[in-house]
């Protein structure tokens, strides 16, 4: 994902750094925003959250912003953390939101046949665009999870 990154990134002033989840390799004070996809919902111990989001908060220039998208889910059974928490713990890493709001629902039932190699490719298509109506006639099941983004800013 990185090198396709690099590669559709035409901007000058874009880095995109792989790194080991915990030492973000940016300089404190530099970001004008941070761009994290599926990395915090595999954090799952506290302390070494609250070490990943403070080193975020610090490589931001204040204002900047912290976007993501995290797995949340509504079924305290399941492993990832509802909405609810991270924008707690946002809030308590001095971030202010500006907005929140679940980007794609979970698991579709076609999912499953299709990774499995059971449908073939010629009805991705059609499959895709009755995924697309159903999600929105049909409410998320409190079973599964969503993706969500959360857009944040770093307070002063």
């Amino acid at each position: 994902m990185l090198l396709m990154a690099k590669e559709e990134c035409s901007c000058s002033n874009c880095g995109f750094a792989l790194f080991d989840g915990l030492n973000l390799p940016i300089k404190e004070g530099r970001a004008d925003a941070i761009v994290s996809i599926n990395v915090l919902q595999y954090i799952t111990d506290e302390s070494e959250l609250t070490k990943v989001l403070s080193g975020v908060k610090n490589s931001l220039k204040s204002g900047g912003r912290f976007i993501c998208v995290e797995q949340v889910t509504r079924n305290s059974k399941r492993w990832q953390r509802d909405f609810k928490t991270y924008l707690r713990l946002f809030k308590q890493h001095d971030f202010g939101k500006i907005a929140d709001y679940p980007i794609r629902k979970g698991h579709f039932l076609w999912l499953y046949p299709i990774y499995l190699g059971l449908v073939p490719q010629m009805f991705f298509s059609t499959i895709a665009k009755m995924e697309m109506f159903l999600r929105k006639i049909l409410w998320h099941s409190v079973w599964d999870y969503q993706d969500h983004l959360f857009v944040m800013k770093r307070r002063i």
